[in-house]
Parts: structure tokens; C-alpha cells; sequence
């Protein structure tokens, strides 16, 4: 059994932690309110860290989870897809899903870029873990 010690735990997050999170927060594409609970209540944390309150071990927690994020830059690259026809939209993440081709390949075939492509097979399979209709 691996037990992992957090010392300084409750200490307040550091400068170094509160600098991290404000370079995160400006490079990486971070969810916005209303997207999930569990996503909140990360964003209230990271509001609090920023405001000089928490603890070093919610900072550890928020600077993982804000590395999990694409960069901005890359983000910027996801097309309004939310208006395309769902056929295409379908056929887009049956192609990778069903037919396992590459993001590449794919956006190359529909005329768009690799992060679309991604950005819509995960909506894809949102969608589909819902329940909800196509």
C-alpha cells in the first residue's frame, strides 16, 4: 500500500503556485462555468487561489488539471462547428470512431482542421454516453 504525504497541505499556495496557475490560466483553453459541476467547483478553487486563499495542495490539484487543457492557440484552430449539418457532423465522428482513421485524415477528407475533428468526436461521445439523440 502506497500512502503519499502531503506536507504543507493546509499551508496557503505560494507565489511560485499562484504564478503557475495565472501563466495556465492565460495559455490553456480552460472550461467555462456550466459545464460540469466537478468543473466549478475547480474554477471556484482556482478564483480562491488567485484571490491569495486555499491551500498549496489545492494549487498542486488545480495546476495538474489546468496541464490537461490544449493550449489556447490550438483551441483557437476548432471551427464553429455547432452549426454544420448533423450529417456531416456524424459522418465526421463515425469517421474516426467507426472507421479509424486519423483526426488527419479526416479533416483533410471534410475540409477542416485536425482539432475540429477532434473537438467534435468528443462531443460525439458525450453525446453518446448521455444518451441523446444525434
Amino acid at each position: 500500500m502506497n500512502v503519499t504525504r502531503h506536507y504543507g497541505a493546509s499551508a496557503t499556495p505560494t507565489s511560485q503556485q499562484r504564478e503557475t496557475l495565472k501563466r495556465l490560466r492565460e495559455e490553456r483553453q480552460l472550461p467555462g462555468y456550466g459545464t460540469v459541476l466537478s468543473v466549478n467547483t475547480m474554477l471556484d478553487i482556482l478564483h480562491a487561489i488567485e484571490r491569495g486563499e486555499g491551500t498549496g495542495f489545492e494549487a498542486d490539484k488545480l495546476i495538474q488539471w489546468c496541464q490537461r487543457f490544449p493550449l489556447a492557440t490550438e483551441a483557437a484552430k476548432v471551427q464553429p462547428w455547432q452549426d454544420w449539418a448533423p450529417e456531416t457532423v456524424e459522418a465526421i465522428a463515425e469517421s474516426v470512431l467507426m472507421l479509424g482513421r486519423t483526426e488527419a485524415r479526416t479533416a483533410i477528407e471534410y475540409g477542416t482542421t485536425p482539432q475540429t475533428v477532434t473537438a467534435i468526436v468528443a462531443d460525439y461521445r458525450l453525446r453518446i454516453r448521455r444518451g441523446a439523440p444525434s
